[in-house]
């Protein structure tokens, strides 16, 4: 036994940490008289980068497509088309794409306008429900701050739960609004039963 196995209690062992690393191919080198406390072991290993979280810019804002049916404006979009090509750029093939490009967007939102959410907000819908019920827990927050005590407390948490109640119950009420407008299907066929 060499002093040195204390310093080695794990021959022929690599541990490898990083679960991203793959390793390729270990090798150990021995010195000239095979002394395996003195091994040098080396290895290939491929790493592959991690993907960084990157905010997603903002796209263009949808066109309506429903109105291309209209004749009207359909004739007027290529009117706007003609007029915004006549001064058309000539230097890069690159520039002149993102020309046509921009342009074609920009006169079909000017003619056909914006598409709009297929989903009802329903905050903007619910706000003469929600502003009271917002502004209490604003101020029961704002006096439990300037003045930190139980009956503060106590007045900040029903405010809070009064809100949450109201957001809760907000597109609940959007929803039967939207049901009780649909028709009902046993209605309209009443005359099959």
């Amino acid at each position: 036994m060499t002093p040195y196995d204390n310093f080695f209690p794990c021959k022929d062992t690599m541990v490898t940490l990083t679960i991203g690393i793959r390793v390729l191919t270990t090798r150990s080198f021995h010195s000239a008289d095979y002394d395996t406390d003195h091994s040098l072991v080396s290895s290939k290993v491929c790493m592959q980068p991690k993907c960084i979280h990157r905010s997603k810019q903002k796209g263009r804002p949808c066109i309506n497509t429903a109105r291309i049916a209209m004749s009207d404006l359909c004739e007027r979009f290529a009117c706007s088309i003609e007029e915004a090509l006549t001064d058309f750029p000539t230097s890069g093939a690159e520039e002149r794409w993102h020309y046509i490009r921009d342009a074609i967007h920009t006169s079909a939102m000017d003619t056909f306008g914006k598409r709009e959410r297929q989903n009802p907000d329903w905050f903007e819908a619910g706000i003469a429900e929600l502003e009271p019920a917002l502004s209490a827990n604003r101020t029961a927050l704002l006096d439990y701050k300037r003045e930190p005590s139980e009956k503060t407390l106590a007045a900040f948490r029903n405010a809070q739960n009064d809100a949450q109640g109201i957001a809760r119950c907000c597109p609940k009420d959007r929803s039967t609004q939207h049901q009780r407008l649909l028709p009902e299907p046993l209605s309209e066929h009443s005359t099959l039963l």
